[in-house]
């Protein structure tokens, strides 16, 4: 039996081409009757992920097992790369985590963690790589000890639960006994003794509870029995041997059932609590029990998962797109732009692009693709597709083909992985052997056009980009940052005091959404955790939930849980429309929600009654279009009252809300001053929208984040802070990093005055033209769309529109144009009643457009937005340049088409952000710029299509659904 330790990918690679032949013929061996052990044994010898490859065989004896499939083991045994001795070290599995070269080479030559540490420096890779050797030194302690020559399940199953981290999982470690047996059996006593040295730690925190007794014999006996590697009940019988029965008056028990309780708690997070939720968009009932299982703490159900419902693996599979586009999406989150490729070097310099895998290992796997395919077959299982010489038949093409297939650019629509059906009939009229295979052109009609936005046009990828010498103006600084693994990177867009050392990004400690969850939370977020009690799909009407907080030791704690959602179907005239369901009704945009119909509020005007003077765009009502202002309770200046009645606002003061004061009759108690802090508040109703905030006059907390700029263009962390050093607001907000005027009063796109420009764009909000708000605009107005005659608009001077040659479009309600993307969005006013009850006050405007900003990844962009005058939110994606180019507002758009993406499709980026979740439906209107320089238009896929029908079967057979 050989011993089962360190293997590398690169390694494994080798070993697959030398062994193929011999492990083909020695599958063949296995009998017809056990057909799902014969594929898995080929799966295994075409699998060169050493990961899956332990995953794999952890798994096999449920399809192969001992006593009647030997065949398989002896195949496994002999020929499979993951089994071959390797050397003795241990934490070779861990060399993909690496970041640099030179480490990894290292990394696949060592025979030992000291030879790693040669090339390998913790300032210069992630803190994973060593937690991950670390982890395997302690496998290879217990895995080893498998002895008996039927051990290869049982170390299989061992280095499976290293590997994934699961070695205090209770199924897992059921899963082991099961398959450890015999002699074996000391392979799951050292892995218990390990998990119990957690506890044993915790333990060690509990010694100060001894000194809460006065009898000495107790004291001793409760320091020696924590600090021994006793079993955690042992310690229990010997404490109250010593020390009487559990009284929980006694502050000797009450303390160690204090500390007992923080030491060794139940999971917060699932597994992977970003991926649960992506389970709820199940269609099959079974899917969607064993997505739970699997992403819950089920984790051995990933391979039922796979089977049954993973990509291409089941006919059941291709109804649950949405399902895998979702999982894909927090597994690989498509990113703007590539750089450092070396092989793939076409795709460098795209800044206005997504990706997913703009990757060293991607690149690298993209030219031994290329290296496969030379040799003038591709073979995938019951297929060969002969092919001409690709080194002199389109070289370019099948270049690109590669890298889009590892490099995987993103597109718009969740679809089958597919290439443009374009690409697909020009390499197959090209480079099929036709002498040797009867496949013709015909096979790529099923495939989409380019203009679908459901396929990926790889020919733009056969040359350079076109940005290649203007790569520098679109920066995303968090793509190279150094944040440590528990960190989470946030674009800085403030202004700094020394210019010259800061940074453009910031590191914030992050909270983890589950065990082996790649998701990171920034410190002080509240999550939202779907909550599956009995791990299965039920036939309920509604959706559980708790919501817990990110503290600043990066564990997410303080959970509460929240009434269940409805996910009742809605009734409409043409039929029924399913929870979460898009759908029209007339020109209004709408989503089901819970059994009740969320849809924007406008009239569907005609020609003639758009030059009415009494057209108002809200709903049905007939409001005169005089400019007559009032402050509405929700902190909004509506035009007029009857506007303002007409949006469902029944409080509301005369005159536009910059002119109240909320701080006239000192609503503070002593010691504290009132300071004006306007805001727009969701649920106001049940929660007041209070104008201002009272401040201390001493004893600041310097770590509460709320940031403001004195009249000097000083930024302080909070109000306090600033008021403590007898400076005088400018405005809130972080201090503005371009040039903008603090003198004159402007008129924001929301309809409300502000002091000045740098107020203005502070509050997140873009200029509409200078001086004090006289006016307001028609809600469908834009370069494209409909407009007015009799517009009150006409005698206002605009600013200039930049870039120069943008056509801006003009937000709703406003009169002068901006170039900036603008999404409408929708809210669930079930959904912002969740951050309303956890928060115990209203959902603000601020949180929103704040989290939405945290969200784009280029600094040269940012969120500004407005609540509309029927509820919905005006959300504009800009430049924050001085002066702002082509490029810069390219990239801008494809952020807005991103978070379009991510809200219509309920991504869990979204849906886990308890800020964020109300939003559930959004809606782009792009500028118009004369350049040929945008991006193409595109937007998410899980998966890249190597070439046509035929090539699908390859993707099945490289791609891992996770």
């Amino acid at each position: 039996m050989f011993v089962f330790v360190g293997f590398t990918l690169s390694i494994l690679c080798d070993l697959t081409v030398i062994h193929a032949s011999y492990t083909t013929e020695c599958c063949g061996s296995i009998a017809d009757s056990a057909a799902d052990c014969k594929e898995l044994c080929h799966k295994l010898s075409l699998n060169g992920n050493s990961v899956e490859q332990i995953s794999l065989l952890a798994s096999a004896w449920t399809v192969c097992p001992e006593d009647q499939a030997m065949e398989f083991w002896n195949c496994a045994e002999q020929y499979s790369p993951v089994l071959l001795e390797l050397g003795t070290f241990s934490g070779r599995p861990c060399c993909n985590l690496t970041k640099t070269k030179a480490c990894r080479e290292a990394c696949v030559k060592a025979q030992s963690e000291a030879d790693v540490l040669t090339q390998c420096s913790h300032s210069t890779e992630d803190a994973k790589l060593f937690e991950c050797i670390d982890r395997q030194r302690d496998g290879e302690k217990c895995c080893n000890k498998a002895v008996t020559t039927d051990s290869l399940t049982c170390k299989a199953t061992c280095w499976n639960m290293y590997l994934t981290n699961t070695i205090t999982d209770q199924d897992s470690k059921r899963n082991l006994r099961q398959h450890c047996t015999g002699r074996n059996k000391e392979v799951v006593q050292c892995l218990q003794k390990q998990t119990r040295t957690t506890r044993h730690s915790s333990n060690i925190k509990s010694l100060h509870c001894c000194e809460n007794t006065n009898n000495d014999t107790c004291r001793k006996v409760c320091t020696e029995s924590l600090r021994s590697e006793n079993d955690p009940n042992d310690k229990i019988e010997e404490i109250i041997s010593a020390c009487g029965i559990v009284d929980l008056i006694s502050p000797l028990y009450q303390c160690l059932l204090k500390e007992d309780k923080y030491a060794d708690p139940e999971p917060v997070a699932d597994i992977d609590s970003a991926k649960l939720h992506c389970c709820e968009k199940y269609v099959s009932k079974r899917c969607g029990g064993l997505c739970i299982k699997t992403h819950s703490w089920k984790w051995p159900s990933i391979r039922k998962f796979e089977e049954h419902c993973g990509y291409l693996s089941a006919p059941i599979s291709m109804q649950e797109t949405e399902m895998h586009s979702c999982l894909k999406d927090v597994e690989e989150p498509c990113q703007l732009g590539c750089s450092g490729l070396q092989y793939c070097t076409n795709m460098n310099n795209r800044p206005t692009e997504h990706f997913r895998s703009c990757t060293e290992e991607a690149d690298n796997a993209a030219r031994e693709d290329i290296l496969t395919w030379q040799k003038g077959k591709i073979i995938v299982p019951n297929l060969s597709i002969p092919v001409k010489d690709i080194r002199s038949c389109e070289p370019e093409m099948w270049k690109a083909i590669a890298c889009a297939y590892q490099i995987k650019p993103c597109y718009k629509k969740p679809s089958p992985p597919q290439i443009c059906r374009e690409d697909c009939v020009y390499i197959m009229s090209k480079c099929v052997d036709t002498s040797k295979s009867n496949m013709d052109a015909d096979l790529c009609k099923r495939l989409p056009l380019k203009n679908s936005g459901e396929c990926i046009s790889v020919k733009q990828y056969t040359v350079e980009s076109p940005h290649k010498y203007h790569q520098s103006e679109v920066t995303n600084p968090c793509k190279s940052n150094t944040c440590k693994a528990d960190e989470v990177c946030v674009i800085r867009r403030r202004k700094c005091r020394h210019s010259k050392s800061c940074q453009h990004y910031v590191c914030r400690k992050g909270c983890k959404m589950g065990d082996i969850s790649k998701v990171l939370v920034p410190y002080s977020t509240d999550v939202v955790i779907p909550v599956y009690k009995s791990g299965e799909v039920t036939s309920d009407t509604c959706l559980n939930y708790k919501v817990c907080h990110c503290s600043h030791n990066g564990n997410l704690g303080h959970c509460r849980n929240i009434k269940c959602l409805r996910v009742d179907h809605c009734v409409i005239s043409t039929g029924v429309i399913d929870s979460g369901k898009h759908f029209k009704s007339v020109c209004n945009d709408c989503m089901c929600f819970g059994g009740e119909k969320i849809c924007s509020k406008r009239q569907c005007p005609t020609a003639i009654e758009i030059n009415k003077s009494e057209f108002t765009d809200v709903q049905n009502c007939k409001c005169t279009r005089k400019f007559e202002p009032v402050c509405a309770s929700n902190g909004k200046t509506y035009p007029s009252a009857c506007i303002a009645r007409c949006a469902g606002q029944t409080y509301y003061s005369q005159g536009s809300c910059h002119i109240h004061n909320p701080c006239a009759n000192n609503p503070c108690e002593a010691n504290y001053r009132c300071v004006v802090n306007k805001q727009i508040c969701y649920g106001h109703r049940n929660s007041p929208c209070l104008q201002y905030k009272c401040v201390a006059l001493n004893d600041c907390n310097e770590h509460f984040h709320e940031p403001v700029c004195d009249n000097q263009g000083v930024e302080y962390t909070n109000d306090c802070l600033l008021l403590s050093k007898n400076k005088t607001i400018g405005y809130r907000g972080h201090c503005q990093v371009r040039p903008c005027s603090t003198k004159t009063p402007v008129c924001g796109h929301d309809g409300e005055t502000y002091l000045s420009e740098c107020a203005a764009l502070a509050s997140k909000i873009t200029i509409d033209y200078n001086g004090p708000c006289k006016t307001f605009g028609f809600a469908f107005t834009s370069p494209n769309g409909l407009t007015s005659t009799k517009s009150l608009c006409e005698n206002i001077a605009c600013p200039a529109v930049t870039p120069a040659g943008c056509v801006g479009i003009i937000p709703p309600w406003s009169c002068c144009p901006v170039c900036a993307a603008e999404l409408r969005l929708l809210v669930a006013e079930p959904l912002a009643h969740i951050s309303i009850e956890v928060k115990k006050g209203p959902l603000t405007l601020n949180k929103i457009l704040s989290s939405l900003s945290m969200m784009i990844s280029v600094s040269e962009c940012d969120v500004f937005g407005y609540l509309g005058l029927d509820d919905d939110i005006i959300v504009l994606v800009a430049p924050v340049t001085q002066y702002p180019t082509v490029l810069q507002m390219s990239a801008c758009i494809k952020e807005a088409e991103r978070l379009e993406y991510l809200i219509q499709s309920r991504n869990p980026s979204i849906t886990s952000n308890m800020i964020l979740t109300p939003l559930v439906y959004a809606k782009l209107q792009t500028p118009v710029i004369s350049s040929t320089s945008r991006g193409s238009a595109f937007y998410t896929q899980p998966f890249i299509v190597i070439v046509t029908f035929v090539l699908i079967h390859l993707t099945h057979r490289f791609v891992t659904i996770v």
